[in-house]
């Protein structure tokens, strides 16, 4: 209880109270609403490792469907005991069971997404004869269906035609004549479980029948006619057979429910764990929490620290701090101007802490540390700040006794305005003298102060450290952000002076507070704008390295892209190339064959190789060398054809402009309009209508086409004749017998003749 009460000092209720309403069931509730921060590091460790999953579920907007679940162990006491639940227990367990199952769909569904998830599936156990047979005999309201038993159905059929038959009877009697003076309303009625007719007092012994009941005023009795006693009594003898069966059936499930009630029991605490991690998870994923390091000795770095509260309350989120002591430091001494954000600061620390030992995900970046100190003091000196029974400064000094005499170097302690409420100098000094004594024990603290002098302790002692909270002097407003290493102001007299006090009040409160504290304040105030200055630097610079980061990775991402589209193209180059090259090769082929089948067999002679055939084929062949120089290909020997990217790889120095290139990338051809000054630089080359720039290293150089314009001219005008006499009329053929254009067969053998005859045609035809 005293825990508890010291740890609202820190609002710590308030941030346990939204946990537990983010639960589905009452009792992960309640637990969350009594949670203890004790928690061992490997049971932290252990808890991070199940709800870090869940919120990134959450994050992508599920949550585990637990339903409003209600506790079982009452329930299943009774049924041990022999006795039956009621219906309306038994729909408890039927809840229950449904909320099981839809757990497993759910697990099933995101367990590739979440391992907790994966455990929670293979601890659940689907109990579903049991919900069938719970479902097909209890209704929502907790009664009896027809549908429960056979015997059931088969009774209430009876009894609704029974009570049908009693019915008419019952109408029949009520518009008899000899009766009408006597009746007291057209209308019979149900007393004691017998169906009657109302009969005025008069009556009495007029009317043949049993006298059942009276009214309140006795002016009216009820008979039981005798028409109807038999039926009567069948329809309670019903009743009493509708009894024992329901009564049967409740036995049945309770029996059923006893016998499992070990998964039962085992399902209804494994939901309500789900739904508690579940709670955690949200509020993790809330207050954009994420696991850390725990630190084995103690320390403080908690890295861009949210505050709970003023994360969940605000709708603009509030200023995260980083809170940390280096190595060798034990005191944070947190300096600045009223309303600025220092107890914010001092109840961040000391609810992440809470927060981690109850194994909670703390708000604070992941390369924080974090060290479970064995106990948090908490000690407040103004009553303004933090509400608190020590309201005196004698009881302040009493909680600081305390302080001293129980703490150790695994604990932490939370100051307040430490040593507030006395004359200043005084409560400086023990202020001072305190937080020695504690550093001397090497137990860590963080203190808010106005005191000038612990300002200078962090300058003269390295186990202490300065912070203060930042604010603008020129909107007179907090920023509430902590700056680590310098010292804070008060900002007494600039508030004054904003207010509309008399600049003569404050010229002579300055003279009062003396040089000495005017110039040290001073000092700061051009410390600050300096650290502020840094800052500012360091952002810009932060921001040039990250878009000089960006443009490296866009280029990376470009050159990567081109190489793809580089290796793509020629791909499908080599692919269409390939295609064309097997056609012209096999039409090729099949001229030659049909050249070389006419002269073995003697079937051609000069005047038919110049004939309409012949030349036919020959022009063919033409046509076909023609497409296939305009295609770019380099003709070897057919049977292993060569394909090459046009042009040739060159030199910077050997590109000008005019010159025609190819662009790899696109499989285009164009000229160059412009170079760079260095391979670095994009050049710009005309395509067509447009103008590309692109890589030196994505181009290669093609020939002048009017020199190979040329060169083919020379080549058409062959040197070699096929026959000595076959001169084909329009063409200039040498008559000169030359090594070159003579083929000399004498002394071979038939076999080497016709071979090098075909070699010899083939080159020819080739020419």
């Amino acid at each position: 209880m005293q825990q508890k009460l010291k740890y609202m000092k820190l609002d710590w209720h308030e941030l346990v109270k939204i946990l537990a309403d983010k639960c589905q069931s009452q009792e992960a509730h309640n637990h969350l609403l009594n949670i203890e921060p004790n928690l061992s590091r490997k049971e932290i460790l252990r808890q991070w490792e199940l709800v870090h999953p869940l919120k990134e579920l959450y994050a992508l907007g599920y949550r585990a469907p637990v339903g409003q679940i209600l506790p079982v162990d009452p329930l299943l006491k009774v049924a041990l005991t022999g006795s039956f639940l009621e219906g309306e227990e038994i729909r408890v367990i039927f809840t229950l069971l449904e909320s099981v199952e839809r757990a497993i769909m759910f697990a099933k569904d995101f367990g590739q997404k979440c391992g907790t998830l994966r455990e929670f599936e293979a601890n659940l156990r689907s109990l579903s004869s049991l919900k069938k047979l719970i479902e097909k005999s209890i209704d929502p309201d907790g009664g009896i269906l027809d549908s429960a038993s056979v015997e059931l159905s088969r009774i209430r059929k009876d009894k609704i035609k029974l009570k049908e038959k009693m019915t008419q009877s019952l109408k029949s009697i009520l518009r008899k004549k000899n009766w009408e003076h006597y009746i007291q309303d057209d209308f019979f009625s149900i007393r004691n479980d017998r169906f009657v007719i109302p009969i005025k007092l008069d009556g009495r012994g007029k009317v043949a029948g049993n006298i059942i009941d009276t009214s309140s005023s006795g002016q009216t009795i009820f008979i039981e006619p005798l028409e109807i006693v038999n039926l009567n009594q069948m329809l309670q003898e019903l009743d009493l057979s509708e009894k024992l069966e329901m009564m049967r059936i409740l036995k049945e499930i309770s029996t059923r429910i006893v016998q499992s009630r070990k998964d039962i029991q085992s399902n209804y605490k494994n939901l309500v764990l789900l739904d508690r991690l579940s709670a955690e998870a949200q509020l993790a994923f809330q207050l954009k929490s994420n696991p850390v390091q725990i630190s084995e000795s103690p320390k403080i770095k908690l890295l861009k620290a949210f505050h709970p509260l003023l994360l969940i309350n605000n709708e603009k989120t509030p200023e995260s701090n980083d809170i940390v002591l280096d190595d060798g430091q034990l005191a944070l001494i947190i300096s600045g101007p009223n309303a600025g954000g220092k107890t914010v600061v001092l109840k961040t620390l000391g609810l992440i802490l809470l927060m981690t030992k109850s194994g909670l995900l703390p708000p604070v970046h992941t390369e924080s540390e974090i060290f479970l100190f064995d106990d948090i003091f908490i000690e407040i000196g103004d009553s303004q700040n933090l509400s608190s029974n020590l309201s005196t400064f004698s009881g302040h000094l009493q909680g600081l006794k305390s302080i001293l005499e129980h703490t150790s170097s695994k604990d932490l302690v939370l100051f307040d305005e430490l040593a507030v409420g006395t004359e200043p100098t005084t409560g400086a000094s023990i202020a001072q003298a305190i937080l020695e004594a504690l550093a001397k024990k090497n137990v860590m603290s963080l203190t808010t102060t106005h005191f000038e002098n612990l300002k200078n302790l962090a300058f003269k002692n390295k186990k202490f450290k300065n912070s203060s909270m930042e604010y603008s002097i020129k909107s007179f407003t907090p920023t509430y952000k902590l700056l680590l290493d310098i010292p804070g102001q008060s900002y007494g007299l600039e508030l004054a002076r904003s207010t509309g006090i008399s600049e003569d009040i404050i010229s002579r409160a300055q003279s009062l507070r003396g040089k000495d504290l005017t110039q040290l304040e001073e000092a700061i105030h051009r410390f600050s704008e300096l650290y502020q200055e840094s800052l500012e630097a360091k952002k810009n610079y932060e921001k040039l390295q990250e878009s000089a980061l960006a443009q490296k990775a866009r280029w990376d991402h470009e050159v990567k892209l081109l190489e793809n589209v580089r290796k793509t193209s020629a791909q499908k180059l080599k692919v269409k190339y390939d295609n064309q090259i097997l056609k012209y090769q096999n039409e090729l082929e099949n001229v030659l064959k049909e050249l070389r089948l006419a002269l073995k067999n003697n079937v051609i002679t000069d005047q038919e190789f110049i004939g309409s055939d012949v030349k036919e084929k020959k022009s063919r062949v033409k046509k076909l060398l023609a497409h296939m120089k305009d295609d770019g290909f380099q003709l070897g020997e057919l049977s292993q054809p060569k394909i090459n990217l046009p042009g040739t790889e060159v030199s910077f120095d050997q590109l000008k402009i005019g010159d025609q290139v190819f662009i790899i990338p696109l499989g285009k051809t164009g000229v160059v309009i412009k170079m760079g000054k260095s391979p670095s630089e994009k050049i710009s080359i005309e395509v067509g209508l447009l103008v590309l720039k692109v890589d030196f290293v994505n181009v290669r150089k093609l020939k002048d086409r009017s020199k190979d314009r040329n060169k083919k001219n020379k080549i058409v005008k062959s040197t070699i004749p096929l026959f000595k006499k076959c001169k084909p009329q329009g063409e200039d053929r040498l008559e000169v017998r030359t090594s070159e254009n003579t083929l000399d067969l004498r002394g071979m053998k038939l076999e080497k003749a016709l071979k090098e005859v075909w070699i010899y045609i083939d080159s020819a035809i080739l020419q």
